[in-house]
């Protein structure tokens, strides 16, 4: 009953024909959006095609893209899953370039290590073994309300026209130091 407890809607279909249909329903009106594209590998072992030449992939993606664009609300904020196999020929950077075309905010990348292994695919002298996400949203978009604790929240006696804030060092508290790792 993943449907009933969710807070929104999730669509499972072709994404094209999937944004097209709820476009008029729910024009400027979606929140967030996550997506998960072919990373457009080069291998179509997959259950659908990762093999675009890289104009293709890009006109597939800004289609999809600036549908989405459509959907979202004036503070909404999209989420595209990319890996980054072979930098200058895979399609990261290219999708980065994309999205900050068409959204008008870049938040940041969030990245994190594959589960398995040492990773899925080797270059020449490294291995990948994470992924990203890019994020990006409209005019408003913003993503970290709401994710500090009361007790957190404390700690950030300051405030400007961007929200509150704290001072702290350069060197984090995880951080070490000479005295506390003289090794």
């Amino acid at each position: 009953n993943f449907e009933n407890v969710l807070d929104g809607i999730l669509i499972k279909s072709e994404n094209w024909q999937a944004l097209n249909t709820i476009l008029d329903r729910y024009r400027e009106s979606i929140k967030t959006i996550y997506i998960d594209p072919p990373y457009n590998t080069g291998s179509d072992e997959f259950l659908y095609r990762d093999r675009y030449q890289h104009s293709s992939w890009l006109a597939m993606m800004e289609n999809r893209l600036s549908l989405a664009k459509k959907l979202m609300r004036s503070d909404g904020i999209i989420f595209t899953s990319i890996g980054d196999l072979n930098p200058q020929e895979g399609e990261s950077y290219r999708l980065q370039l994309l999205q900050s075309y068409i959204f008008s905010k870049r938040l940041g990348n969030l990245i994190w290590k594959k589960r398995g292994g040492i990773g899925s695919f080797s270059e020449k002298y490294l291995t990948e073994n994470h992924e990203y996400i890019t994020v990006y949203g409209n005019e408003n978009g913003f993503i970290y309300h709401n994710i500090l604790s009361e007790a957190k929240r404390k700690e950030y006696a300051y405030r400007d026209e961007r929200g509150i804030y704290r001072w702290m060092d350069l060197l984090g508290p995880s951080q070490q130091t000479k005295e506390k790792r003289p090794n």
